[in-house]
């Protein structure tokens, strides 16, 4: 996983090991809102391993899972390891999280 934003992110994987000497045609990519069961389509992905994926809903958590397809079919699917919450990476001040000051006292 690469950037995530609020209502996008970007995702990357690795080809798979074994292709069956058969390439792959194309990348499979679903989300899930870990409020609902259902996996929807989010984009098929040709020649690369990387993909945008527009139209989060703020503030709600996302698995991501993405499928190899090629002449024999797809593999089994590569899942994302942990939720992914849609928020801005920075913090309400407009510094990203981990670089926000500690300890900054204001004098009058």
């Amino acid at each position: 996983m690469m950037d995530v934003f609020k209502d996008r992110c970007h995702l990357s994987w690795e080809p798979p090991k074994d292709d069956g000497n058969l390439g792959i045609d194309y990348y499979l990519v679903e989300a899930q809102d870990i409020d609902n069961t259902s996996w929807i389509v989010v984009g098929l992905v040709q020649g690369d391993t990387q993909c945008g994926i527009p139209n989060l809903d703020v503030g709600k958590k996302y698995m991501f899972r993405v499928k190899a397809i090629n002449a024999a079919g797809e593999s089994q699917p590569l899942i994302s390891q942990k939720e992914v919450l849609a928020k801005d990476p920075w913090g309400e001040f407009g510094c990203f999280v981990f670089e926000c000051p500690v300890n900054v006292f204001l004098q009058g």
